[in-house]
C-alpha cells in the first residue's frame, strides 16, 4: 500500500460505488479521474486529487462538479 499519497482499496470503492477492479478503473476513465494501475492491478487514485476536486486544496482549478447517481 501506499501510505497516505493514495486512496485505499475502500476510499477507492467508496469513491466509485464499485467493489471490482475492472469496474473501479470503467467508473475512473468514464468520469474523467487520473489513476494508474498497480502492481497488483488495482487502481491508484492520488489523495491530492481527490482533495483538489474537493476543493481542499487552495489555488487549484476545479472541473465543474459531476454527481451521478446510479
Amino acid at each position: 500500500m501506499l501510505s497516505d499519497t493514495s486512496l485505499s482499496r475502500a476510499e477507492v470503492a467508496e469513491l466509485t460505488g464499485y467493489q471490482q477492479r475492472r469496474s473501479q478503473s470503467a467508473c475512473l476513465r468514464r468520469e474523467g479521474w487520473p489513476f494508474a494501475i498497480g502492481g497488483d492491478g488495482h487502481p491508484r487514485v492520488l489523495r491530492e486529487e481527490l482533495q483538489r476536486r474537493l476543493g481542499a486544496v487552495e489555488g487549484a482549478k476545479q472541473p465543474a462538479p459531476r454527481l451521478r447517481f446510479g
